[in-house]
């Protein structure tokens, strides 16, 4: 079923049956049923990048000034607006609905109540489009943000990685590769010590109960073997 020829024959029928009063009622209707549909898309895609912890691009503000606790400020500054938007979207979903409800109760003593349930379906099916647009357009702008969040946390993981050379002496190539492995960084060893880590255990269980020893020694054999 076209969904537009539908809600054309539909508001065309209200228009030749009924005065001009009960069609602007019924556009009326139609528009805060669609701005509910609108701002419950809005709403959802503002929770879900609260949950994600991704700021919207069009809040993420650039500051005046180049300094680190500027960026701080204008990220605490996205996400209040985000959370302004949520609280505004509650509103105006409650307003819209309760207007909707108004106008409803109105329009059903004009029209019988076939015409209202046709008409609601009507108004339904092409929410469920507009519905539907709305969140593919949210999911494009999603992988959008979640692809330049990872650019961000792996240009971030790259300046962990700078290294910076306090010293009088320049560094060559190899000495800059190992500094910028971080001090976590371990050298594997050609061969494991299995004499060195024996002898350690035997030391560290030397007080244990014999039963407990042999535990410790059994594991020990697994780890090595």
């Amino acid at each position: 079923m076209n969904t537009d020829r539908t809600n054309v024959n539909t508001f065309k029928y209200i228009k030749n049956t009924y005065d001009k009063k009960t069609l602007h009622l019924a556009t009326v209707l139609e528009r805060n049923i669609e701005k509910q549909t609108r701002f419950k898309s809005h709403l959802r895609f503002c929770h879900d990048s609260k949950r994600l912890k991704i700021l919207p691009r069009f809040l993420q503000m650039k500051p005046p000034i180049n300094h680190p606790r500027a960026n701080e400020i204008a990220r605490h500054a996205g996400w209040s607006y985000l959370r302004l938007i949520i609280s505004s979207c509650h509103h105006k979903i409650d307003d819209a609905k309760k207007t909707a409800q108004d106008i409803q109760r109105n329009i059903s003593g004009r029209i019988t109540q076939n015409e209202l349930a046709t008409l609601m379906e009507t108004m339904s099916q092409r929410n469920q489009r507009m519905e539907f647009g709305i969140r593919s357009r949210h999911q494009q702008k999603f992988t959008r943000n979640l692809h330049n969040k990872h650019e961000e946390q792996q240009c971030e993981t790259t300046k962990r990685r700078w290294v910076v050379n306090t010293s009088n002496r320049n560094l060559d190539a190899n000495e800059i590769s190992l500094l910028r492995k971080g001090m976590n960084f371990a050298v594997t060893p050609k061969y494991v010590p299995v004499k060195e880590i024996i002898t350690a255990v035997e030391q560290s269980i030397s007080n244990l109960p014999r039963d407990a020893k042999e535990e410790v020694r059994s594991d020990v054999s697994s780890i090595l073997k």
